[in-house]
């Protein structure tokens, strides 16, 4: 018969064994939680990552239609839509199951919103984003009512015997009052005939040359043509509309002269922007708005009907011929000229949309 206490040294050791081997299967189940634990937020965190993915996807769809429907803005179905009024814009996909389109809500007569839609859809989930832009639109009536002068300067002005400068409703020359006294012997009439104000009011047509139609060469005789199948060649390069109406009546292009212009002869309508000198010759007539940065020679028997603007305080101005400037006429040229373009809000442009 062994002692008791070798019997006794057994059964702690035996002890000892099965309450290490327990502590180790309950280790290896806490492990095993912790790895089930562990793939299962790793799945979580995979599936939010790709939400995000998803709806990061369709914001960037979303912004890139709003930018696309501006860069192919289609001004002549624009210009026709009454305030309230809806239209499509643009409309495609991308690789992956990225679709997107925009549409314009025109909210008024000079503005509106473009409302861009990104969607993915790539079975593994679904994700939109909407997005509306702010936009100015051209509106003619508002630019001519904003006109203060048939003639705007700030340098030195000289009015010839044989020169007329005439306007019914607004100033007929307004001369910065920083300006020279002005040098007149021909005829001014407006309400009043001379106003000395502070400035010129050019800012609102300085940015516009960025949108011009074309370019003018250094000496021009623009002239309306009508191509054979009796419809304006809006796509001549000496086409600038015609004020006397015909197939042409509703070209009124935005040119854009680069150095100085000589008009000699020929006729034309729109908006003018001069960045050297302009000289308007005895047969020429141009009807619209002119923005000159240099000097301006109207000889006698030329014509401007509606506005020159000549803002730089070293624009020397000399009109022998005829500036005039009525109401109806220039808002008709400025709503041909202007309608449907799209310009940069005031203001915030980005609208958040749910």
């Amino acid at each position: 018969m062994e002692p008791l206490a070798r019997r006794g040294s057994g059964s702690v050791s035996a002890g000892r064994d099965g309450f290490a081997l327990l502590v180790v299967l309950l280790t290896l189940a806490v492990l095993a939680l912790g790895l089930t634990s562990l793939a299962v937020s790793v799945r979580a965190g995979a599936a939010v990552t790709a939400s995000r993915a998803r709806v990061d996807q369709a914001r960037t769809a979303a912004f890139a239609a709003v930018h696309e429907a501006l860069r192919a803005w289609p001004a002549a179905d624009v210009a026709p839509m009454p305030a309230g009024g809806r239209l499509d814009l643009v409309s495609g996909a991308y690789p992956g199951g990225v679709t997107y389109s925009a549409d314009l809500e025109r909210t008024s007569a000079a503005g509106g919103l473009v409302r861009g839609h990104g969607r993915i859809d790539r079975g593994d989930g679904v994700a939109e984003w909407h997005v509306a832009r702010r936009v100015a639109l051209g509106d003619g009536a508002a630019w001519a009512a904003s006109l203060v002068a048939a003639l705007a300067v700030s340098g030195p002005l000289f009015v010839g015997g044989d020169g007329t400068i005439a306007a019914d409703r607004v100033a007929g020359v307004l001369v910065d009052s920083a300006a020279p006294q002005p040098d007149i012997a021909g005829t001014v009439a407006g309400h009043p005939p001379l106003d000395f104000g502070a400035g010129t009011p050019a800012a609102r047509f300085a940015g516009l040359a960025e949108a011009a139609d074309r370019s003018a060469p250094d000496v021009a005789a623009p002239a309306p043509r009508v191509g054979a199948d009796g419809a304006c060649d809006s796509d001549a390069p000496l086409n600038w509309g015609d004020p006397a109406g015909g197939p042409c009546g509703g070209w009124a292009p935005i040119v854009h002269a680069t150095g100085d212009l000589r008009l000699d002869g020929g006729v034309g309508q729109g908006i003018l922007i001069v960045a050297g000198s302009l000289t308007i010759g005895a047969t020429a007539a141009y009807h619209g708005v002119v923005l000159v940065a240099g000097d301006v020679r109207i000889e006698p028997g030329g014509l401007v009907e509606g506005a020159v603007m000549a803002p730089a305080p070293a624009s020397e101005v000399r009109v022998d011929g005829t500036v005039r400037l009525v109401d109806a006429a220039v808002g008709a040229v400025l709503s041909a000229a202007l309608g449907g373009r799209v310009f940069e809000p005031v203001g915030r442009r980005w609208v958040p949309m749910f």
